[in-house]
């Protein structure tokens, strides 16, 4: 009688254990998670830095007045020159793709990923660029709002272009992990 019961019982949990998330559901479920508030962050850092580049360019609007749209069409041709490089795409590709690597496979926010900028080609492509161009202060000022604006916002949409492939590649992941749980159960 008593090996009847535990057997009845065992068959009856039976369903249930297999319903309980395995350990790779739970940390997949928690990446897509945390991808989506790093994704939202990234969102707000952008929005930020654009209300933060209208506020600067307006108050040199002000500033320089007459001559602001010669010095902004200055700063857009090194600018222009700087963002067709070589060093721009290439730094752009590398720093995306650590900061999505340290996102998704370490966990670490975004507003906690720090890069280095001087192990990276680019900063020596601004600083000739720059030094070629023999800006004054205020120029440079006005060129570095203008560069800075665009690529956080390039650097932004790329970063976020991986994290949602990512997504996707783990989505699809806990999708056949849930399958194959619902094909036991049958």
């Amino acid at each position: 009688m008593l090996k009847n019961l535990c057997l009845s019982v065992a068959f009856m949990v039976l369903p249930f254990s297999t319903l309980i998330p395995s350990d790779r559901t739970i940390v997949i479920q928690s990446s897509l998670e945390h991808i989506s508030q790093q994704i939202s962050a990234i969102m707000l850092e952008v929005k930020v830095g654009l209300i933060l580049k209208n506020r600067t360019e307006k108050h040199f609007q002000e500033l320089l007045q007459d001559t602001y749209e010669s010095t902004k069409n200055r700063c857009w041709v090194v600018l222009a020159t700087i963002l067709l490089s070589d060093e721009f795409s290439s730094t752009i590709e590398q720093v995306t793709t650590e900061q999505a690597r340290l996102i998704v496979d370490e966990n670490i926010s975004f507003d906690d990923i720090i890069i280095d900028p001087s192990a990276f080609p680019l900063e020596q492509k601004i600083k000739t660029e720059l030094s070629n161009a023999s800006f004054d202060e205020q120029t440079e000022q006005l060129f570095n709002i203008f560069y800075v604006a665009y690529a956080i916002t390039r650097g932004s949409r790329l970063l976020i272009e991986k994290l949602e492939v990512k997504k996707s590649e783990l989505a699809a992941e806990l999708e056949n992990i849930q399958r194959e749980n619902q094909a036991a159960l049958v």
